[in-house]
């Protein structure tokens, strides 16, 4: 559910990001956002290899480390729409 509640606003604020972002910036935010998402991508697969030794928990500190990627790049996303909205 968390992730479900991040993931959305996300997308919310990437729309936004873009809106404010104008066509100069357009090409550099999705660059910038599809190399986030190899990235994260990248990064789970690490993760699970790094825990899959731990059983059951693996699965729990795999998706607590996504989570908290998920949440770092809102926050991200957060700062460059404040920062856009403030630029002349």
């Amino acid at each position: 559910t968390a992730y479900a509640a991040w993931d959305k606003e996300l997308n919310r604020l990437y729309a936004q990001v873009l809106k404010a972002a104008g066509t100069a910036r357009r090409d550099s935010l999705r660059a910038a956002q599809r190399a986030w998402l190899a990235f994260d991508k990248a990064q789970a697969q690490w993760d699970m290899a790094v825990h899959a030794d731990q059983g059951s928990s693996a699965a729990l500190n795999v998706a607590g480390a996504g989570l908290a990627r998920l949440r770092a790049r809102v926050c991200d996303l957060d700062s460059d729409l404040q920062a856009l909205k403030d630029s002349p």
